[in-house]
């Protein structure tokens, strides 16, 4: 703007924009001012060209990559700025070198000539014109920072005003400024034009060092960049000079704006991220962008011989193409395949330019590997899903998310993703360079002057964490007393301060102990500024450790930002340090002497003592740990300050901080330190961490350790070369396909993003954010914006719909989905960040609903964006914390890899978790599952004492026998390895809405809000009262009736063999929840919560008492009422949210129907009953149905207590006065016998009768035609014979005779024989009674029957488990040729004599005892074994 040239269009340009005439007259005044001092300026600058400013305010915040770097030999400095001279003089041109901190005296400078400056501009005649900046700040309007210059004619006008020069005011100009700067868009040209004329001035100054960067909050001193496109607040570049990398620069402007003095940990990690970006070329991202489909190669999923249904739709193919391919052929010779099929000619194609797109999934398989190797196979697999593909060009294939040739070229930079501190620091130093000046120069009321630079003094210190350094003390100790500060005692004459040289250095001094503090504030925090370097930096020598034999020793000076309170509440303060390494003291920890707290500029608690440890330099570790704990002893309560009292309390420890010995570079940390201290926790134990600095209330600890001529680099052990080392570049191609896969899968922004909380970690999360974003590309970054907007958009729908009433929660939900709907005609489509495959272009209002949980979740269905899908259904949860569900996820998903890796697949269902922030997340959602409190109402409030509701479910839903003993297997497996996974996990709150259970058999646990033992409370009493939840109704599920069968047996061998899998892996798991135990998990926090997981695997047991102990759990879960009771009141609590307009459905009814479907009932007659044995002995009755129109009859099968089931369900829809009247269901004798059968036919032919003839919102309901509608069952067998058992029917065996077998695992080691008695089938009945049979063993020869074993009673069972280990001891190897086995069942009768069921003898020597040996051995009586 300053160039005359253009100007008129530019104005013109940007009044086309949207500025008034007046703002724009304003800023072109300022313009032509600023134009007109500057030529002034330039004449007349010589005699301030030899010093540089402590702090640059100038934005460098928009500096284009394309910018040259400095040259390395700096030009002059400006002398453009007021002065506050740095820790590093100069004497023509010279470094004097840098005093310690701890010892710092007033430096030798040229402080004498800028006095003399001061003084000639106070007194000049001279019409030569001078100028400094006097720098307004504003708040307002984003906190745009005015810059104007000041020449020596408005100087001398302004210091004879006094202390008036501060009160310049250019509000109004500062506001046209901003609106300007503020403006979204400009025109290109004129940005260019801008851009060009900013880059040509800012490249002819001569910048020093590198200025602060303060974001976007500061503009330059140069013209304000009016044309400046509007960047991120906190973007920072820098055109520093490039002499201070140890590296080249790649790829534009540096990653950070800092000196690598004040971090090098900071600058090495960028320095790494510009490396791996300057060696990605667009030949790397031939397939970025596209989501591939997870693969396992192991040989267990690879399914060799195992064929394999697919169908694979093409475009323009109007029928899709079906193929059966073995699961290990690869994906390029299916796609070949199809090729073939639909092409005549294949010269010109290409399989590499097609892949196979998973149908509703924006997901391709990978060309190359196996087909079975897919997750998404396995899991078709694994629910007997069919495989639904479509083949598409590459060229078509969505690329929005891949990095384009622009994303390559562009400049590293984290700077749009890191968060600064923003400090005040602008106006105290502007305050401060005032309080000096006038100070110094004016003698009357110095001592007024000198309450201000005190005031002006504690301004900066608050501003910089609020603390007051040594040297600092010192200074203005010097100074006279003031209300400002408590003044510690001083001999000073007080004359002293009336002389101008003794003023002046004061100045000095205070000027020294400021620029060393600004230094020490920024290597320690992310500030939004920094100091100017005024020299090239100096390798510095080094030395190595093992040649210091001296003490580490250090010095604890003081704990600065002391809340008020503790000076009030305790007494007494002291520090202790400790060494650790690897969790070990390395010695006795050390303490401080106590001390109060004092006043001086703010509270101080001042110990400035030596800590000095018994061990040497040269013997410290690399990985020691110093941590400092403040300890506090609280003030006697009133009335007790004796000693004695004094003695009993005992101190209480208030913060806590750990810091490494040796930094990322191995050398041993030197120089003054501030260390941010984290509250203790409630166990008051310290972890490590890094320091504190981001609370703006924590309490800084400063230590001072020893500086010397050189580094001290750790010396590393000789035998370093035989450790272990981890590279990345060494893993193999399928490792780093594994970990590209884990990363997306896992979804690495959200993760990161969520830890931005962390409040330990949460600059080193912000750094690895950060530094994804850079790498990834610009349509992956906006992808991430979409995903935060709609997240942001559903946590509020979700806020609102919890804080509603629950009967207006519908309303709120409706109306808030307007705004889901917007966010989608806005952005087009977006991916879910449950998974990346999951894309979605809309909403379905229908299919949205909320749960009546405690932190109402929402029921989310979205459209599909691929038209071959269906829509799909989340939950969104917002109040809970994911991050356990995940945890508890991932580890059960570890877990099942384990089983498969070893044989042992328990088709277990894991779905999709995903915490996008802390209380706030989304959940995958299992189609065709149901809960079991569903499951288990369908047969009333009470559903859950009853043993059938899950088989009839699952029978209602595997009509055919097929299917049904499919799903029986699937519910086997599945539900072992839940019973395994939540008693390792110590999973609660296992309540019936909690266990999910599909139609294929799959059962599967959700919500898991509370693990690790950590069980809901009812007063006092434990709600999770069972090791794990096992019920009767499952069991009746495994069994196939009440009663116990050989698929028991096969159900406890699958949860003790999946147990002791687990056992094996025991440190794997400790050392992953290990490293879990820092990120805030509320239930996972010390070494309790790992101890429990210890106890629970049991790694000290063999595995013999392991399946021993696991065979006790299931006994004693099963014989839990508390897990029934439970359940009941769960039932209970949910009645209150149950709704009148619910569709009720009959529990042994797949479906239900209508009068429009089936047709109008005319009659119906109850025929006869008969008796059934499966699933279970009883009686049902035979239902003649004649409808109309309909030549044919059909009859029905319904028992008593499915009518009961209907008459309870109707009573819900309509009132009694509406129903006929139903039978009672007691009756004297058994209820379930053939005269009770009898008695009641009559009673339910006329029930049925008057049922179809009443009111017709009665007799045509849906429930009505539901119950008379012919179901598999009924068409199966309707004549009067009795259906057969199942193998398992032991009361076919003739009373009398013994029989069955039992199953052993015998093992001999270290002279101890092992005889563990696993299972019985098929035991005779007694009488018609099942026995109670028990197991007794001898070791033959024993004439003395000293070698009598027995196990426990089974009570009532054909089909008992054991699983007891029966030890014999000082067996000689050997004795064992002429041992026997004599094994007896028999059946416990009370006060009779026992029944013999069977007995066998085993020759040992007919068995090899050199590896253990499992089998089943059949049971005789002795004249059958005899023959």
């Amino acid at each position: 703007m300053s160039t005359s040239g253009g100007k008129k269009e530019q104005w013109n340009g940007l009044e086309a924009l949207g500025m008034s005439r007046k703002e724009l007259a304003l800023a072109e005044a300022l313009q032509m001012e600023y134009d007109a001092l500057s030529r002034i300026r330039r004449d007349s600058r010589q005699s301030l060209t030899n010093e540089t400013p402590l702090i640059s305010w100038e934005d460098v915040s928009h500096s284009s990559s394309t910018v040259p770097s400095p040259p390395r030999n700096k030009p002059p400095p400006s002398g453009d700025y007021l002065y506050i001279y740095g820790d590093t003089y100069h004497r023509n041109g010279q470094d004097e070198g840098r005093r310690s901190p701890k010892n710092m005296s007033p430096p030798v400078s040229n402080h004498s000539e800028v006095m003399k400056y001061f003084k000639d501009v106070s007194s000049s005649t001279d019409k030569t014109s001078q100028s400094w900046d006097v720098n307004v700040y504003t708040e307002d309007m984003g906190g745009k920072l005015l810059s104007r210059r000041i020449s020596e004619e408005e100087d001398a006008t302004l210091l004879n005003r006094g202390e008036e020069c501060l009160d310049l005011d250019y509000e109004e100009i500062n506001d046209t400024i901003t609106r300007l700067n503020l403006a979204p868009t400009y025109d290109s040209d004129l940005l260019r034009q801008a851009e060009g004329h900013w880059k040509d001035v800012r490249l002819r100054k001569g910048v020093t060092g590198k200025p602060v960067a303060r974001s976007n909050t500061l503009p330059p001193q140069l013209p304000p960049r009016t044309y400046g496109q509007k960047q991120y607040r906190n973007t920072r570049a820098s055109i520093g000079p490039d002499s201070l990398r140890p590296y080249p620069q790649h790829n534009g402007c540096e990653l950070f704006e800092m000196s690598e003095q004040r971090d090098e940990e900071t600058a090495a990690f960028c320095h790494m991220l510009d490396v791996l970006r300057s060696g990605q070329t667009m030949t790397d991202q031939i397939h970025t962008g596209i989501v591939w489909s997870p693969v396992n190669l192991s040989p267990e999923h690879l399914g060799p011989g195992v064929s394999l249904k697919i169908t694979v739709i093409i475009d323009g193919v109007r029928d899709p193409l079906t193929f059966t391919c073995d699961c290990s052929s690869t994906v390029d010779l299916l796609i070949y395949q199809t090729l073939c099929y639909t092409n005549d000619e294949l010269e010109n194609l290409s399989v590499s330019d097609y892949v196979l797109k998973l149908c509703g999934l924006e997901e391709f398989l990978q060309n190359e590997q196996p087909l079975g190797s897919h997750e998404y196979i396995q899991q078709c697999r694994k629910f007997d899903s069919d495989v639904r593909l479509q083949l598409m060009k590459k060229e078509v294939v969505r690329g929005d998310l891949a990095r384009t040739a622009s994303d390559v070229q562009s400049p590293s930079t984290l700077n749009l993703h890191i968060h600064l501190q923003e400090r005040p620091v602008k106006q105290t130093i502007t305050s401060f360079h005032a309080s000096f000046f006038h100070f110094s120069i004016f003698q009357v009321d110095y001592h007024l002057r000198a309450e201000r630079v005190v005031q002006s003094v504690k301004a900066i210190c608050n501003a910089l964490a609020a603390v007051e350094t040594l040297e600092i003390s010192n200074a203005l100790n010097q100074l006279p007393p003031c209300p400002s500060r408590v003044q510690i005692k001083s001999s000073k004459d007080p004359n002293f301060l009336t002389k101008r040289e003794n003023r002046e250095k004061v100045v000095e001094s205070l000027t020294a102990a400021i620029l060393d503090l600004v230094h020490l504030y920024c290597s320690t925090f992310n500030a939004d500024f920094q100091t100017v370097l005024h020299a090239e930096r100096k390798l510095s020598m080094t030395q190595e450790s093992s040649l210091l034999t001296s003490p580490l020793a250090f010095t604890v000076y003081a704990a600065h930002r002391i809340p008020i309170s503790w000076a009030t509440s305790y007494e007494d303060f002291y520090v202790s340090c400790s060494l650790s390494h690897g969790g070990k003291e390395l010695c006795s920890p050390l303490q401080t002497r106590k001390i109060h707290v004092y006043k001086y500029l703010f509270h101080l608690i001042v110990w400035d003592q030596m800590i000095c440890f018994p061990v040497q330099i040269n013997h410290l570790p690399r990985e020691t740990l110093l941590t400092i704990t403040l300890y506090a002893v609280p003030v006697p309560p009133p009335g007790s300050s004796s000693d004695a009292s004094k003695q009993r309390r005992n101190p209480q420890p208030l913060g806590w901080v750990t810091t490494p010995l040796f930094n990322f570079r191995q050398l041993l940390t030197c120089g003054r330190r501030l260390l941010g201290l984290w509250p203790t926790t409630k166990h008051g134990s310290a972890s490590f961490s890094t320091p504190n600095v981001n609370q703006p209330d924590s309490t800084i600890l400063q230590i001072d350790f020893p500086t010397s001529a050189f580094d001290v680099k750790f010396t590393k052990p000789e035998g370093e070369a035989f450790s272990p080392r981890y590279d990345i570049s060494s893993l193999s191609e399928e490792d780093k396909g594994k970990l590209r896969e884990a990363m997306q899968k896992e979804s690495l922004y959200w993760l990161l993003k969520d830890c931005l909380k962390d409040s330990q970690f949460s600059i080193r999360y912000q750094y690895l954010l950060a530094a994804l974003l850079c790498c990834c590309g610009k349509g992956l970054r906006e992808e991430f914006d979409r995903q935060c907007w709609l997240v942001n958009t559903l946590t509020k729908l979700a806020q609102k719909v919890r804080e509603g009433a629950p009967s207006s929660r519908p309303e709120i939900l409706k109306n808030g989905l307007e705004d889901v709907k917007q966010f989608f005609v806005l952005n087009g489509s977006c991916r879910l960040p449950l998974s990346p495959s999951l894309l979605v272009k809309g909403i379905v209002p229908q299919g949205c609903s909320h749960f009546n949980s405690n932190a109402v979740p929402l029921k989310l269905t979205f459209q599909n964006v691929d038209p071959l899908g269906e829509n799909i259904p989340i939950i969104f949860k917002c109040g809970d914390d994911l991050r356990q569900d995940m945890l508890t996820l991932q580890m059960i998903r570890i877990m099942n890899k384990i089983w498969i890796q070893e044989g042992l697949d328990m088709r277990m269902v894991i779905f999709r978790c995903f915490s996008t922030g802390r209380g706030r997340g989304m959940v995958e959602m299992i189609p065709s599952a149901e809960t079991l409190r569903k499951i288990q109402v369908e047969h009333g409030v009470t559903g859950s004492f009853k043993d059938r509701p899950l088989a009839d479910w699952l029978q209602k839903h595997n009509p055919t026998e097929d299917e049904y003993e499919k799903a029986v297997e699937n519910f086997i497996y599945s539900c072992a390895g839940c019973c395994v996974a939540t008693y390792v996990l110590g999973i609660c709150d296992r309540h019936n809405d909690n266990i999910m259970l599909k139609t294929s058999g799959h059962m599967f646990h959700i919500d898991f809000g509370r693990f690790l033992g950590h069980a809901q409370m009812f007063g006092n009493i434990k709600r999770d009262r069972a090791p794990f939840v096992f019920t009767s109704d499952m069991a009746y599920v495994i069994n196939g009736g009440d009663k116990t069968s050989s698929r028991f047996h096969d159900f406890v061998d699958l949860c003790c063999q999946a147990y002791n899998l687990i056992r094996k892996h025991t440190h794997l798991f400790l050392n992953l929840l290990g490293l879990m135990l820092s990120c805030g998990i509320p239930e996972l926090s010390d070494l309790q919560d790992l101890k429990y997981v210890y106890d629970a695997l049991r790694p000290q047991d063999s595995e013999a008492d392991a399946t021993t102990y696991f065979t006790r759990l299931i006994e004693s879960s099963l014989g839990s009422v508390a897990t029934k009771l439970n359940f009941f009141i769960h039932n209970l609590a949910q009645l209150k949210f149950s709704g009148s307009d619910e569709r009720l459905t009959l529990s042994f009814a797949p479906r239900t129907h209508t009068m429009k479907t089936d047709g109008r009932i005319r009659d119906v007659f109850l025929t006869r009953y008969k008796k059934i044995c499966n699933p279970n002995k009883g009686y049902v009755y035979v239902i003649k149905v004649v409808r109309e129109n309909l030549h044919e009859t059909t009859n029905i099968q319904r028992s008593f207590e499915e009518f009961q089931e209907l008459h309870s369900k109707l009573r819900l829809l309509f009132p009694s006065s509406q129903l006929p009247s139903f039978p009672s269901r007691f009756v004297i004798g058994r209820s379930r016998g053939e005269a009770a059968a009898e008695r009641r036919k009559d009673d339910l032919n006329a029930y049925i009768w008057h049922l179809i003839h009443a009111p017709p919102q009665v007799a045509e309901c849906d429930l009505v035609y539901s119950f008379f509608h012919s179901l598999p069952r009924d068409e199966k067998n309707l004549s009067n014979t009795v259906a057969q058992r199942p193998s398992d029917a032991t009361w076919t065996v003739p009373v009398g005779k013994v029989g069955g077998e039992v199953k052993l695992s015998i093992s001999y080691k270290n002279d101890q024989l092992f005889i563990m008695v696993m299972h019985i089938r098929s035991l005779p009945l007694q009488d018609s009674n099942e026995p109670n049979p028990y197991v007794k063993i001898y070791l033959l020869p024993d004439p003395q029957k000293t070698t009598k074993r027995k196990t426990k009673v089974a009570k009532k069972t054909c089909n008992p488990t054991y699983n007891e280990m029966l030890v014999y001891d000082r067996i000689p190897k050997g004795d064992l040729q002429q041992r026997e086995i004599w094994l007896t069942v028999l059946s416990e009768e009370g006060f009779w004599e026992n029944i013999l069921l069977g007995e066998v003898t085993i020759r040992l020597r007919d068995i090899d005892l050199s590896c253990e040996k499992t089998c089943w051995f059949k049971l005789g009586s002795a004249s059958q074994m005899a023959n």
